[in-house]
């Protein structure tokens, strides 16, 4: 498991509400966007993402962790 990887995709689908969106922004399959954010969540063992059929958002330990995510991001980017 890449762990920046799986980042990226949180954070992504985060910011668009959408792991659709979010594939198509990552040029990804939504598929493997849903595999990447479920990695990091069982990693975890917590629950960032509420899912609904109206789309999604964070919990609040799911922005926490986006919070924590982008400043790791923040420095692997330099």
């Amino acid at each position: 498991m890449d762990t920046i990887t799986n980042m990226r995709a949180l954070l992504t689908v985060a910011r668009l509400g959408s792991f659709s969106a979010a594939a198509r922004e990552l040029s990804l399959s939504t598929a493997m966007v849903s595999k990447y954010v479920k990695q990091l969540e069982e990693k975890l063992d917590v629950l960032l993402l509420r899912r609904t059929t109206r789309g999604v958002s964070l919990t609040e330990p799911g922005e926490l962790y986006c919070q924590y995510a982008t400043e790791i991001l923040d420095k692997v980017a330099g």
